[in-house]
């Protein structure tokens, strides 16, 4: 990458700008990616199967087939390295799912205990925030509150 030597120094955001007619088809900005003239969206941390459309963005290096991008340094890697970069709040805990398993990317809120449906995308994640045993999501900014808070016509009747 002799073009621009110091673009790995920036964040990946700012990879597409400053890469555009300097790196080449078969070049890549780091090891651990490859450029790409048609790019979708990209595995994160975050999101590692994330759902995508067929969409062209603007041509830049994306992670390579199997890695995910940190969202907090540019960096890929393996989805096992990644670490977690989120506080989850009160009565809330981080927790990975193991491998060959996936959750809902949409978490069980209190308006949900009536049966009303969920309406999710298909996608799973690896990683996520979990309430803790016997609390919802439900308080204010999806924060995790006791079931019975919830409101009253929240909960089924039989």
């Amino acid at each position: 990458m002799a073009a621009n030597q110091d673009a790995t120094a920036l964040p990946f955001w700012d990879w597409s700008e400053t890469l555009t007619g300097t790196v080449s088809s078969g070049e890549s900005a780091s090891t651990d990616e490859e450029w790409s003239e048609c790019p979708g969206c990209e595995a994160t941390c975050d999101d590692p199967n994330p759902v995508c459309t067929k969409e062209c963005k603007p041509a830049r290096c994306m992670c390579k087939k199997g890695l995910v991008r940190d969202a907090s340094n540019g960096v890929c890697m393996e989805p096992k390295e990644c670490v977690q970069h989120e506080s989850c709040g009160e009565h809330a805990h981080w927790s990975r799912v193991p491998p060959g398993l996936c959750i809902s990317s949409c978490p069980l809120t209190c308006s949900h205990l009536n049966g009303a449906p969920r309406i999710c995308t298909m996608g799973c994640r690896y990683s996520i925030c979990y309430c803790d045993r016997g609390y919802i999501r439900g308080g204010p900014n999806g924060s995790c509150i006791p079931y019975v808070d919830c409101p009253q016509e929240n909960f089924r009747l039989n």
